[in-house]
């Protein structure tokens, strides 16, 4: 689930890392998201971990996001710990190309699923310039009357020279659209699964 949440960060702060020339600036711009879905938790879930091949590519189809790939997935009862390699694609202006090549554009999302407590904590660790990012957070699935919230929050922290601050407020609303989208695709793997409970129940 965290894929969403870099989805747009490169094309947004590499064309501000060429003008880098002074002290690092200090702070971080927290978010908090909010989706409401009309399905329970249990269905969430069963959709997140066990999709339908063409919900699997469904998902995939996020915007900037180019492969993701899971390379360790462990279950001890309580917690599913996971991690993953991802790929982003960027419009990158041709005077940024020269310094930052396709591929420097990954990371490794390592996320953790409490079954009990519903939700996931997860972290970025990029590639390149690790020691300027953090970002971390939390997405949680709250039960409601009629369904249920996701709730995801968390900060990024880009500490680059001048434009860090800017730059955070830009990657934040790169975030917001990537996980909108995301809730759009993941609507469409819902139909898709209450269509055929429907139909095994006639």
């Amino acid at each position: 689930m965290p894929a969403a949440v870099l989805a747009g960060i490169f094309e947004l702060y590499f064309p501000f890392l060429i003008s880098m020339f002074s002290a690092e600036v200090a702070g971080m711009k927290k978010f908090r998201i909010i989706h409401h879905y009309d399905i329970g938790i249990e269905l969430f879930e069963e959709i997140c971990f066990n999709p339908y091949p063409e919900d699997q590519a469904n998902l995939e189809n996020l915007e900037h996001l180019k492969t993701r790939d899971e390379f360790e997935n462990i279950d001890d009862g309580r917690y599913i710990r996971s991690r993953a390699r991802v790929t982003a694609v960027a419009n990158l202006p041709a005077a940024v190309r020269v310094f930052v090549k396709p591929e420097m554009l990954g990371w490794i999302e390592e996320a953790v699923f409490d079954k009990q407590q519903h939700f996931w904590e997860w972290n970025i660790l990029p590639y390149h310039f690790r020691e300027h990012i953090t970002c971390r957070g939390r997405m949680a699935l709250v039960p409601r009357d009629g369904g249920m919230t996701r709730v995801t929050e968390g900060y990024v922290d880009l500490r680059f020279p001048v434009l860090g601050d800017l730059m955070e407020i830009f990657v934040v609303d790169g975030l917001k659209k990537s996980l909108d989208h995301e809730y759009i695709l993941f609507k469409d793997c819902i139909q898709r699964r209450l269509d055929r409970k429907n139909s095994c129940n006639k």
